[in-house]
This record gives structure tokens, sequence and C-alpha cells, in this order.
């Protein structure tokens, strides 16, 4: 249930922020008719795009749920490794964001994992985790 709510939400998000631009350049060229470049070529491959995002963000976010709890039934005794292992996850994505975003790994992998450690704690003061 919560792959398909994020992957509509991603899939509307990003449709929605590619038909703005293709919005935006058709009043920045002055097209008579709203909308018309969205009906172009331009606007199925804004479709297959947002499409494609859905996919590869539906894959990362089934992944990073997977490993960690497949660990946690290997390992049932040791309940807590499922929590560790994924905010430790959730701080190599941070390290390899600030990367990739050319910005201070550190504080990426630390931001990405105190919000790990307080979802987790929020999870658990709500009884859901």
């Amino acid at each position: 249930m919560a792959l398909t709510t994020a992957a509509f939400a991603v899939f509307v998000a990003d449709y929605a922020d590619r038909r703005a631009y293709l919005m935006r350049a058709s009043r920045q060229l002055n097209l008579t008719a709203r909308g018309q470049l969205a009906t172009t070529h331009l606007g199925r491959l804004a479709v297959a795009r947002s499409l494609l995002a859905t996919v590869i963000a539906c894959t990362a976010s089934f992944t990073g749920a997977m490993l960690p709890l497949l660990a946690g039934a290997a390992l049932p005794g040791l309940s807590w490794i499922v929590v560790v292992l994924a905010v430790l996850a959730l701080t190599v994505l941070g390290a390899a964001l600030g990367h990739l975003f050319a910005s201070s790994r550190i504080r990426w992998a630390a931001t990405l994992g105190c919000g790990g450690v307080a979802v987790t704690w929020i999870g658990v003061w709500l009884h859901i985790a």
C-alpha cells in the first residue's frame, strides 16, 4: 500500500513540475493556445520521464525498506538491527547526495541520519514501529 501511495505521489509531483515548465515555455514563446507545448511530443516525453522517475523512486524505496527487514528476519534475536541498518542506509545516502550536489557530505549524512532517528522515534511514540 505504501509503495502505491508513494508511486502516485512521485508521479503527480514530477509530472506537475514538468508540465509547469512546458506551460511557462508556452507563455514565454507567446503561443496563442494555452498548454500548446504540453500536447506535443514534449508533453508525451514529460509523461514518459515522469513514469521513469516513478519507477526509479519506487525501486529505491522498496529496496531500501526490504534490505533492513530481511536482515531483521534473518536475525530475529537482534530486532534493533533493522533500525540501525535503516539509519545507516540513510546516512550513506546522505553522503552520496552531498557528493552529488557538490555540498558537504558530512552535513547531508548527518541530516539524513538524524531524520531517520527522528522518524523512528515518532514511530515508536505512535506505537507503529
